[in-house]
């Protein structure tokens, strides 16, 4: 499937992603997500800062990196809605 024209601009901005997820009930909860592992954090926040940072120490106090294990997980959508405000 290729991305609409009239979003193709999404592929040349800063990086963003939201994870929705169904409650039980059926409505839709969004969260904003970081993806995973320590390198992996260091090049987002660095893309986000348009300079190179590191996420622990930069981004959120570097202790925390004592008591938080990154994960790096891929999800593969099973379906993809897009809407033009």
């Amino acid at each position: 499937m290729r991305i609409p024209a009239s979003h193709a601009d999404l592929v040349e901005c800063p990086p963003v992603a939201a994870l929705t997820t169904l409650m039980p009930d059926g409505s839709p909860h969004t969260s904003v997500v970081w993806c995973g592992a320590d390198v992996h954090l260091d090049v987002l926040a660095s893309k986000y800062a348009r300079r190179p940072i590191r996420y622990f120490g930069d981004v959120v106090p570097a202790d925390l990196a004592t008591v938080e294990v990154p994960v790096l997980c891929r999800i593969r959508p099973v379906r993809v809605v897009a809407a033009a405000w």
